[in-house]
């Protein structure tokens, strides 16, 4: 249809410049009222959806021969015959192009860029439960591979606790009845389908698994098979298993080392020293098979040895730590997982307890990208004790070392009383552009000498407590105190809370 529209405006145009009188530099009123009918019936004629747009084009047109009906020399002049075969030419080439061209002025197509459409199906994807994104893939053909691609970017699998009796015992249920809560019942036929169907899985970018009150453990073995399927009918990029105990963490990282695949990022659940054997094996073998990985997330609720670590091969931009306790040495096992990321590394986040011996400062001097940087540091000793100024010396070596680039730091720590005699403010980056320290309770005082230092120019964000230890008790600051740190944070430009 597109090819018989086209080739009839190709001979109109042909004809508008053979009709052209040259020595009247103009189009005569024969010709325009021919041109002019022919144009209202090329109008009539419907055109495939992606190729509306020439109707303006052909409008256009129409409208600048009617006007000649009306003209008192029924003719069209030279150039207004120029931009009439321009209009022709402009309708011609969208009808003869291969593919429909885009066009906010196309009904039949969405009227915003493709990227920022697919921004939108993206934020509908992160609300995960909504049915709003399915629903844009039955909308058309051209919503279709923008809203698929949202809909399988990222798998939000859940494992919940199985039913049991009061004894703990699994409930002989059939499979309808354990819908919801049967790992393997939820997503096997999603494995299943997902494997039918590559062009699907190949769309699969993050896998996320939320462990909701797994209290007495899962069917492992079915669940870990259906695990595994969805491994490798995505292989995604990134695999994340959120709030996972160290039984599950341990056997879903020996799927993960299992299926020999690589990862740009890894979070990982809780590991514990009860697992050691299990979860070294594992979990060591998965790291150091990973040489693309960029981004790892890892949790301990007990000491963990790194000595198997050492040379991996990934080069980490983001390194976070979580431990329930902080009793380990955590410079060992910073060195050994950021053994190649001197230089690429941009975020850091680690527990560090002070009154550990023997203790080891972590070298972070050499990570010369480094931008943000957490600290969750613990102190046993309490306030008044002879090893407070030991740790103090602690932290202060810490973070003299720190590199030049740090612009974000959190500092915080479950030893709410020791902290403030711990960190020495004075001691921290003069390159900070946000400092969040609520978690420590300083005295109004040694936060106005921090600010009035003005040893800081770059600070643009302090998120503080308002709240310290008096008596042994913690007390909320005066309306004086708050006023007073409120004011010189104005007067500095520094946006405080």
């Amino acid at each position: 249809m597109n090819t018989a529209i086209a080739t009839r405006l190709k001979g109109a145009l042909s004809m508008l410049w053979a009709q052209l009188d040259v020595e009247k530099d103009c189009l005569p009123s024969k010709s325009c009222r021919w041109l002019l009918e022919e144009l209202r019936e090329l109008q009539e004629i419907p055109v495939p959806a992606g190729y509306a747009s020439s109707a303006l084009s052909l409008a256009a047109a129409a409208e600048a021969l009617q006007a000649t009906l009306y003209s008192p020399i029924a003719s069209l002049s030279l150039a207004d015959a120029a931009t009439l075969s321009s209009l022709l030419t402009s309708a011609v080439t969208i009808l003869t192009a291969p593919l429909p061209p885009s066009s906010a002025n196309d009904p039949s197509q969405p009227t915003l860029p493709s990227e920022v459409i697919s921004l939108i199906f993206h934020q509908l994807a992160a609300e995960k439960d909504t049915s709003d994104l399915p629903a844009c893939c039955l909308v058309s053909k051209s919503f279709l591979p923008l809203a698929r691609e949202a809909l399988y970017h990222t798998l939000y699998l859940t494992a919940d606790d199985e039913e049991r009796d009061e004894e703990g015992d699994l409930l002989d249920l059939p499979s309808s009845a354990r819908r919801g809560s049967d790992f393997a019942i939820n997503y096997g036929r999603l494995a299943t389908e997902l494997a039918f169907h590559p062009h699907l899985g190949s769309l699969v970018r993050r896998l996320e698994v939320s462990f909701d009150n797994v209290e007495h453990g899962m069917d492992h073995a079915s669940a870990l098979d259906v695990f595994r399927a969805l491994l490798d009918a995505c292989r995604p990029h990134h695999v994340k298993l959120e709030g996972a105990e160290s039984t599950e963490a341990s056997h879903f990282a020996r799927v993960l080392c299992q299926s020999r695949q690589r990862f740009r990022s890894l979070h990982l659940g809780t590991f514990s020293n009860s697992e050691r054997r299990s979860i070294d094996a594992a979990l060591w073998r998965l790291l150091q098979e990973q040489d693309t990985l960029e981004d790892l997330a890892l949790e301990f609720d007990d000491s963990m040895e790194a000595e198997a670590l050492i040379g991996c091969p990934f080069t980490l931009k983001q390194l976070q730590i979580d431990s329930y306790r902080h009793n380990f040495l955590i410079a060992p096992l910073l060195d050994s997982l950021l053994h190649h990321s001197a230089a690429t590394l941009t975020r850091l986040s680690f527990p560090l307890d002070l009154s550990l011996e023997p203790y080891t400062t972590p070298r972070l001097s050499h990570f010369v990208n480094l931008q943000e940087l957490e600290l969750s540091l613990e102190s046993e000793k309490p306030p008044g004790d002879p090893a407070v100024s030991r740790e103090r010396g602690r932290c202060d070596g810490l973070l003299s070392v720190l590199p030049p680039s740090v612009q974000s730091m959190t500092v915080g720590g479950p030893s709410a009383r020791s902290l403030p005699l711990l960190v020495p403010l004075d001691r921290l980056p003069t390159t900070l552009f946000s400092l969040h320290i609520r978690a420590i309770h300083f005295p109004p005082a040694a936060l106005l000498t921090f600010l009035r230092s003005r040893s800081f120019p770059h600070l643009r964000r302090l998120q503080y407590s308002v709240m310290e230890f008096k008596d042994n008790k913690l007390t909320e600051w005066t309306s004086t105190s708050k006023e007073e740190v409120e004011s010189l944070l104005k007067e500095l430009g520094i946006e405080g809370n």
